[in-house]
């Protein structure tokens, strides 16, 4: 998790979207929804994300952008052309 950690400075997201989770991780995006809503994400035993319940049937979505990296082994400019590539590029802040 260190290594997480040293990387955290020279972040340009603030959260993963579930649909780039799922492209750079070759899951479906539900598969990845319905994980983070059980807490079942998680890289050395901690979560790395959750699932806020807005009411209803929505639920807000959070991945955290180090501890993806740490679980998946992608890189942040992975994640940020993933990201782009799907026209999220509100999701980038910088």
């Amino acid at each position: 998790m260190a290594n997480a950690n040293v990387k955290a400075s020279s972040f340009r997201i603030k959260n993963v979207p579930v649909s780039v989770a799922a492209a750079l991780m070759g899951k479906d995006p539900q598969y990845v929804r319905i994980r983070l809503q059980r807490g079942l994400m998680t890289v050395h035993g901690e979560v790395i994300g959750h699932a806020d319940k807005c009411g209803g049937r929505r639920y807000n979505y959070y991945i955290s952008p180090p501890l993806f990296m740490d679980m998946t082994g992608a890189t942040m400019e992975e994640i940020a052309e993933e990201t782009r590539r799907q026209g999220k590029a509100r999701y980038l802040n910088g």
